[in-house]
């Protein structure tokens, strides 16, 4: 009898250990979605110092004309990230390391960016990339086209009959 006991308590300190350790990786359908063909959609950027950005590209709201960027993690851990700024293209491209709950970034000349902590929401398909202070939030971009869209109609003005 004792030694069930111990036994139960055993399995039991294992599991409330190991629960919240496991939360800490990014799960299959986490990273399916991380890998999403069409990527994400930036929708707002703190900087290292924990300032939004002073251009209006990424306070939150969208500005497709003036500015729009995307973040693609392909299944092969290769990424392109595309900002443009009124037209003007950036892309940087290389390959991306998850370890964890940790996204890490070697651009085209190996340089190294990261490790930033990753918070998915699969529920409202968004990602926070966080790094210190620095702060990147990415909407899955096929929702962010279609919440777009939505928001389009319901602000269009209607025309008088």
């Amino acid at each position: 009898m004792a030694a069930r006991r111990t036994i139960f308590l055993l399995g039991a300190t294992l599991a409330a250990v190991s629960v919240p350790y496991l939360r800490g990786f990014v799960s299959r359908d986490e990273l399916n979605l991380l890998q999403d063909p069409d990527g994400w959609e930036y929708t707002k950027i703190a900087t290292a110092n924990g300032f939004p950005t002073d251009h209006p590209c990424f306070d939150g709201t969208p500005h497709p004309q003036e500015c729009r960027g995307t973040l693609t993690l392909g299944s092969e851990e290769r990424f392109v990230k595309k900002i443009y700024i009124q037209g003007q293209p950036d892309t940087r491209t290389g390959r991306y390391k998850i370890d964890n709950d940790e996204l890490t970034f070697f651009d085209e000349y190996d340089t190294q960016d990261g490790p930033y902590k990753i918070t998915i929401d699969s529920r409202e398909k968004t990602l926070v990339l966080q790094l210190g202070s620095e702060r990147m939030e990415l909407m899955l971009e096929k929702e962010y086209r279609s919440r777009n869209k939505s928001q389009n109609k319901d602000t269009a003005p209607k025309q008088q009959e």
